[in-house]
This record gives C-alpha cells, sequence and structure tokens, in this order.
C-alpha cells in the first residue's frame, strides 16, 4: 500500500499551477492589473484587444505562453513569460494590437489562450467584426517624406480609390475612438496610388482613412512619425544583446507604453546613453516587484530639444551618473537590472527604454529609432551593432573626476584640477567626436607650461587623446578643450581625470616625468 501512495504522489503534477479570473476588454490601465469596458466582441477599427488573467501556485522558473488565435486556427501571435518568479498569485495582461494592424483583416471568431507547455491552462474567444463593406477602399502601404520641417508627404497605396477620394488623418484617442487631425484631397489618383501633403507633424502614431463620396470608407492603418533625434542602442560597442520586447509587445507595451523597447545583455551588463543630456537619477532601492506594475530604478535624461529619455528596471547601487550631470552619447549609466516589473519575456536582467516629451517617466511614449539599426527596424533578436562613441564603458568605473561639456568651433572649455600632495600619476583622457579630429585637449600646468600636441607633446597619446603624467606640478592645473572644426553646430564631449597612488611607468603606461607632486580632483 506505501509503495503504491509512494507512485502516486510521484504522478501528481509538479505544481497546481492554476488560471482564473480572465477577462477581455477594450482599454486597460497601465498601472494596475485591469482591463475596461469588458466584451467579447470588438470592431475591426478598434485600437487593441486586451485580455486579463491571474495565475496561481506559480514555483520560480514556470513558464506561460499566451496564444492569439486567428478564426483558422492559426497562432498568429504569442508572448511567453518566461522564467517567473515563485508566488501565490501573479496577475497579467496582454494585447493584440487590432485596427490599422493585420489582425484587423481577420474578422471572425478569434481565441485567446494560456498555455503551460502543451497544457492549455484556461482560454477565452471573442468575435472581431468587419465594419466596412468589402468594396470600400483599402489601403495596401503609405510611403511617407519629410520636408525638413515645412511639411508632410504621404504617397497612399491601396485600391477604389477615386478622383473625389478623401483621406482623412486622424489618431486614437484614450477612450479608444479616434479624432480627425486633417481631411485632405489628394494631387491624383489612378486608382491604385494618391499622394496628399500635410503641415508637419509631430512624432507619434497617426492613421489614415480615405473615404469615396459614396461614403463608403477604408479600415484605418496605421503610421508612424519618429522622433529626428539620433538615438543610439543603449548598449556598449562590441557587446551581444537581444531585443526581447519591441513597440506594440503583447507583455507590457501597450497605452503609454506601446512605443518602448526591452533590451536584455548576452554579454556584458552596462547601459549607456542613448543621446547626450542631463541625467535625473531615481535610484529607489528597489529589487523585483512581480506584483507592482512600476519601473523600478530608472535613470531620465533630458535632452536639449525638449525630449526625454528613460532607462529602467536598473540594479540598485549602480548608477554611474549624479543627479544633474550632464553625459555624452556612450556614456555609462548604470548596470541592467530586473527592478520593478520585469515578468515578461526573458524575466530577468534587461533595460526597458522609451522616449517622451515629459519629464515624466510614466508620459506617453514618442516613436523613436535607433540610428545604429536598419532603417527599417531589427525584426531579429540577437545583435551586436551599437556604434555608440568612445565613451562607452563597462560600469566599473575608475577613480577620478568626470566632467562633460560641449564647445562650438574656436571655442574653449576649461577645467581647474588641483594637484594634492599624495596620488604620484594621474590620466586625463578627452572623449567625444576626436576621430574626427573636431577637439582638442590640452593642458596648462600650475607653473604656465602648456602641454599640446602642438606644444609640448610628454605624455599625449594622440591615438587616444590622452595625456598620461605622472610626478605632476603641485598645484591648480588647468585642462582645456578647443573646438577644432565644424560649421556652428556644438560638440557634446567629457574629460576623464583618472588618479593613482601607484607611478602609471609600473602598470606598463609610458609615463612623462614632471615634477614631484599629486593630483586630487577640485
Amino acid at each position: 500500500m506505501l509503495g503504491l501512495l509512494v507512485v502516486f504522489l510521484l504522478a501528481l503534477p509538479a505544481t497546481a499551477l492554476t488560471v482564473d479570473q480572465t477577462m477581455l476588454g477594450a482599454a486597460a490601465d497601465e498601472s494596475a492589473c485591469a482591463v475596461s469596458r469588458p466584451s467579447a466582441r470588438f470592431e475591426n477599427t478598434s485600437d487593441q484587444v486586451y485580455f486579463r488573467f491571474v495565475a496561481r501556485g506559480l514555483r520560480a522558473g514556470d513558464r506561460l505562453a499566451v496564444e492569439w488565435i486567428e478564426p483558422g486556427g492559426h497562432i498568429h501571435s504569442s508572448s511567453a513569460y518566461d522564467p517567473l518568479p515563485a508566488a501565490s498569485s501573479l496577475c497579467f495582461v496582454t494585447g493584440l494590437p487590432l485596427g490599422g494592424f493585420p489582425a484587423s483583416q481577420l474578422p471572425g471568431i478569434w481565441t485567446v489562450r494560456v498555455t503551460r507547455g502543451a497544457a492549455v491552462l484556461a482560454s477565452r474567444t471573442f468575435e472581431v467584426t468587419a465594419s466596412f463593406d468589402p468594396s470600400a477602399p483599402r489601403i495596401t502601404g503609405i510611403d511617407r517624406a519629410e520636408a525638413e520641417g515645412r511639411h508632410t508627404d504621404l504617397e497612399i497605396r491601396g485600391q477604389g480609390f477615386v478622383s473625389d477620394s478623401i483621406v482623412n488623418v486622424a489618431q486614437y484617442t484614450k477612450e479608444g475612438g479616434w479624432k480627425y487631425i486633417a481631411m485632405l484631397l489628394p494631387s491624383g489618383s489612378n486608382g491604385e496610388r494618391m499622394a496628399v501633403r500635410l503641415s508637419t507633424l509631430p512624432a507619434a502614431e497617426y492613421l489614415v482613412i480615405v473615404k469615396n463620396p459614396d461614403g463608403r470608407q477604408s479600415p484605418p492603418v496605421r503610421f508612424l512619425i519618429s522622433s529626428p533625434a539620433a538615438y543610439k542602442l543603449p548598449t556598449p560597442a562590441g557587446q551581444t544583446w537581444t531585443i526581447t520586447q519591441g513597440p506594440y509587445g503583447g507583455f507590457s507595451h501597450y497605452g503609454r507604453s506601446r512605443h518602448a523597447w526591452d533590451i536584455a545583455p548576452k554579454s556584458g551588463s552596462c547601459i549607456v546613453a542613448m543621446r547626450a543630456g542631463v541625467a535625473h537619477t531615481f535610484d529607489l532601492k528597489l529589487g523585483q516587484t512581480p506584483n507592482r506594475r512600476i519601473f523600478g530604478n530608472y535613470i531620465t535624461v533630458q535632452h536639449d530639444d525638449g525630449e526625454y529619455s528613460h532607462y529602467a528596471h536598473l540594479k540598485t547601487g549602480s548608477f554611474r551618473v549624479k543627479e544633474g550631470e550632464r553625459v555624452v552619447q556612450g556614456q555609462p549609466l548604470a548596470t541592467a537590472g530586473n527592478s520593478g516589473y520585469t515578468v515578461g519575456q526573458g524575466g530577468g536582467h534587461h533595460v526597458h527604454v522609451h522616449v517622451t516629451r515629459a519629464p515624466s517617466i510614466s508620459s506617453p511614449s514618442l516613436p523613436f529609432r535607433f540610428d545604429d539599426l536598419p532603417a527599417r527596424g531589427y525584426r531579429g533578436g540577437i545583435f551586436d551593432v551599437s556604434s555608440t562613441n568612445a565613451a562607452t564603458g563597462d560600469c566599473a568605473g575608475t577613480s577620478g573626476q568626470t566632467y562633460a561639456g560641449s564647445v562650438a568651433v574656436t571655442e574653449v572649455w576649461s577645467q581647474l584640477i588641483t594637484a594634492g600632495p599624495r596620488v604620484r600619476s594621474f590620466v586625463v583622457r578627452l572623449e567625444g567626436q576626436t576621430e574626427t579630429a573636431a577637439l582638442d585637449l590640452s593642458l596648462v600646468s600650475p607653473s604656465g607650461h602648456h602641454y599640446a600636441s602642438y606644444a609640448d607633446p610628454a605624455g599625449f597619446d594622440p591615438a587616444g587623446v590622452t595625456f598620461r603624467l605622472s610626478q605632476p606640478e603641485r598645484g591648480s592645473w588647468r585642462v582645456l578643450v578647443r573646438g577644432m572644426k565644424g560649421s556652428g553646430e556644438r560638440v557634446e564631449f567629457r574629460v576623464i581625470a583618472e588618479m593613482a597612488e601607484q607611478d602609471p611607468a609600473q602598470r606598463g603606461i609610458p609615463a612623462a616625468r614632471i615634477s614631484a607632486g599629486g593630483l586630487t580632483p577640485r
């Protein structure tokens, strides 16, 4: 009898993982695990379909997936939640983009289900209704051209266009409908192609609807106008990372976060600035919070054009910048972590990045693109293509002081650094657009001696635009950065002054001996 009991117990599931409290709705609350406007029927013009469920009895490392099944039985898309933390219960919300996306072209009965391996733990059905006449005009593509802030040209491809078709540009509202931005007459139509011109639109998500004189109108098609700013990947060059969730991702990139990116390290873990600006730091000392939908520890970089980039889920205690510090593109900010709500794909260390026009990290996100990914977007996962500038590092840090600034051609930036009695060697390094010779670094000693590539080059390494000096003269040294090339634009840079008690020559670094003394930062 005892043997049979043991066999029976071994045959039981490893964990009593269950899923309940499922709900479908047309809206969701990003700050809470809740959907609203519940329904089992959605017009194919709706913004998104949201699905909420609660998983119970989770063990560390459990894996769940949410699958959206088309009327024909094919898996349209899926979201994998793995690995999950141990918890008595966790609530999830996931979304299916509908209006203007491929799903809107597939009316009929859909199924959304939660699976664990081959087992289906819960499922709900809903209907996507087609509210358009099959003979109505249809948009198959939109090409866009910007004219340097003067206007936006749209070329619309499709079927059923007539000479009197009206092109409507709109945006989805929080309530789920849309508001019209412009109503335009095309410059011409051949039935399959039209062109319109409208005033320059700010970076955002837009809809195009074509309406014929007989009242028939096309389903909406979305298009994005991305920020014109040059953002680079938040990863150091040469490291391998993977995109775990892009814009419109089903795990959490909907609503205000729909234009965000999640990026996880395969090698390294240092996060760098995507653009130059002023850093605002929020190390809230948080770890993972699977039951609180928050960003965890984060850094916001305020850019000079009024945009803000945000870096979330950072590791507490790893910040490499201070509040109010000016940073250059590629400067180390912090280490990737899993603070806050990090139970989506990858489930662990990653960075969440998005861009807004307001300082709050909870502000609506803007479409933006990474300059170092292909122009039409990145559809793969793993990449090591970061082209960040020479200011990158490994977040380990060095002893010393960092200064940031900017100069235009012929301008000079300077900083006093005072030499103290203990430090026997120091390195002064310039990072920025040095590879184009747009910047020049020089030093003036306390006695007025000028060290520069064109004056006294003692200790100067032109390849790294670095001075390596031992036994520096006591007193106040002046570090100078001069703008050498350009047409008036400002060039961002930073200067790193590293200190050591050990002579750099003993570490295999060529040293230029000056005189007795030392260096401490002011």
